[in-house]
């Protein structure tokens, strides 16, 4: 019995988990529509983080009330930095946040570098790291 609970307990974490994935894929990569409608719902932000240097974009109810997805850029070379989802599966309890910090390859290509996925509900945090790339021959 206390196999069969512990079963039942991975799937149901497992299962949460899914789900909250699957809910920041609707954020990152964001779509433009979801943008320009938090910016004409005068839910976009602005902060400089340094000047001249770095400043993050947040749009508010993104996808969902109360939600925000933030983007962090690089001035001089308008490159992005890191992204930040701030948002809930089916109540506010149910708060997920994913931070994904991005890295340049030597060619210039942007990739995400490390992304650490956490829900506070369940106390879980999953952190993938990126890294390794090499040019594949032609």
């Amino acid at each position: 019995m206390v196999k069969k609970a512990a079963e039942h307990k991975k799937e149901e974490t497992t299962e949460y988990m899914k789900s909250a994935a699957e809910l920041v894929h609707h954020y990152i990569p964001p779509a433009p529509g979801f943008i320009q409608q938090s910016i004409n719902n005068g839910k976009m932000g602005m902060q400089m983080l340094e000047p001249n240097r770095r400043v993050r974009l947040t749009f508010g109810d993104f996808l969902k009330p109360g939600d925000s997805l933030g983007i962090d850029i690089e001035l001089p070379s308008n490159r992005l930095l890191a992204m930040a989802v701030a948002s809930y599966l089916d109540t506010a309890a149910d708060a997920v946040a994913m931070n994904v910090t991005m890295s340049v390859m030597q060619d210039g290509t942007i990739y995400a570098a490390r992304s650490v996925l956490d829900a506070k509900a369940k106390g879980l945090s999953v952190t993938v790291e990126n890294s390794g790339h090499r040019r594949v021959a032609p």
